[in-house]
């Protein structure tokens, strides 16, 4: 490992359907290994994984997204940031760039994109493979309104239904 590893960081912009996006890479040109994808929280960008990448750059390609409307990433109208749609940005990354079974790692509002990536839910399209799902910290309850129809509340993270039937109605 060299003395600066962040010296090794490189920076890209890429094409997907919801526009431009930018991405930070580690060991990207190592194609023998397998991939990792960060998916950072919402007060941050991929600058906020400065220090992961290049810790898991001897065992991985390591790939940062700016998620949209963070860092270098497309900055949509308000009511264009659904989990929905930064799952989908994450897969159309996972597509374009060619990544086979990556590791996916979110934290906060990346730990709630990378469920519903991992549940499929609410998409239209197969749910990639994924070698594991690593999450930290997650805002699984991001979001207004029921839990029931938060997208980032995954079956097994939802209330019961006898949780349900405990609640007042005030």
């Amino acid at each position: 490992m060299t003395a600066d590893p962040a010296a090794r960081m490189q920076s890209h912009d890429i094409d997907l359907p919801a526009g431009r996006f930018h991405y930070l890479s580690w060991g990207a040109e190592r194609t023998e290994f397998p991939s990792a994808l960060l998916l950072h929280g919402i007060t941050s960008s991929a600058l906020s994984w400065v220090r992961v990448g290049p810790a898991l750059v001897e065992r991985y390609r390591v790939y940062a997204l700016d998620m949209r409307g963070h860092g270098e990433s497309i900055k949509p109208l308000p009511g264009n940031y659904s989990l929905r749609q930064t799952a989908d940005d994450a897969l159309a990354l996972i597509a374009k760039l060619g990544l086979e079974r990556p590791v996916l790692i979110g934290h906060s509002w990346g730990g709630a994109t990378a469920m519903v990536l991992a549940s499929g839910a609410g998409s239209y399209q197969p749910v990639p493979a994924l070698s594991h799902v690593i999450l930290e910290d997650p805002a699984h309850t991001f979001g207004r309104g029921d839990p029931e129809r938060r997208p980032a509340a995954p079956a097994g993270l939802r209330p019961t239904s006898r949780a349900r039937s405990t609640r007042s109605s005030a």
